[in-house]
């Protein structure tokens, strides 16, 4: 078990655990115009780690996101981040509270986008880690060739390529202001502790499976 450390989400309130509460931080630190007086730093640093590690999908340009805003459920999309100079922009859903997938959920928001005459340059699905996986058992052909290649799914902890390790950690080392760097820090943590319980929780229900299952492992448990 690891001790949880001293942690100002977790001293705030318990609402850490809400889909809401991750994408408010997620798009504040991702739009250019936030307080955070970073301008582009956050969100360039993320182009950069879609780039990098999701090399067989479409390139983004972060010329294209000059100019570039992030709002929050623009169209019932967790997270947009659109430029209207360029008329590019990128979607993230946010599944870190294991939320289920509505029907065509991905594809009815690219649908959403490419209507309003963007270009979509990239689809970011966010699950607390690499268990969970959109579901496309409701999309058609045309979901599948478009929507599919534009598909990057993002653990937000423990996977090769994760939000806390090549995102959040970089950006506390990229910042200036000592404010956010406080802030991405006790984030990453709060995400580790999240994934930790989650762990926690799948272990006690297969060990609950088992009691149940024969009478004799409740009385060799308690034994």
């Amino acid at each position: 078990h690891k001790e949880e450390s001293f942690n100002v989400f977790k001293l705030a309130s318990d609402l850490y655990y809400r889909e809401n509460f991750h994408s408010d931080i997620m798009k504040a630190f991702l739009d250019p115009n936030g307080n955070h007086n970073e301008g582009n730093l956050f969100l360039y640093a993320f182009i950069d780690f879609l780039n990098a590690h999701f090399p067989n999908e479409p390139y983004i340009s972060k010329f294209d996101y000059r100019n570039a805003t992030a709002v929050r459920e623009s169209g019932k999309i967790d997270i947009l981040i659109k430029s209207e100079e360029s008329k590019h922009c990128i979607i993230i859903e946010n599944k870190i509270n294991n939320a289920r997938d509505t029907w065509r959920q991905l594809p009815k928001y690219y649908d959403l986008m490419t209507n309003q005459g963007f270009h979509v340059d990239a689809i970011i699905y966010i699950p607390l880690d690499e268990s969970k996986k959109p579901d496309q058992s409701s999309w058609n052909e045309n979901d599948i060739n478009h929507v599919k290649p534009l598909l990057c799914c993002v653990p937000a902890y423990g996977a090769d390529h994760n939000l806390v390790d090549n995102w959040i950690h970089p950006c506390s080392l990229l910042s200036k202001n000592i404010d956010c760097v406080l802030i991405l820090r006790q984030y990453g943590e709060l995400i580790k502790l999240l994934k930790l319980n989650s762990m926690n929780n799948i272990l006690l229900e297969k060990f609950h499976q088992a009691i149940l299952s024969n009478p004799e492992n409740l009385a060799t448990a308690i034994s």
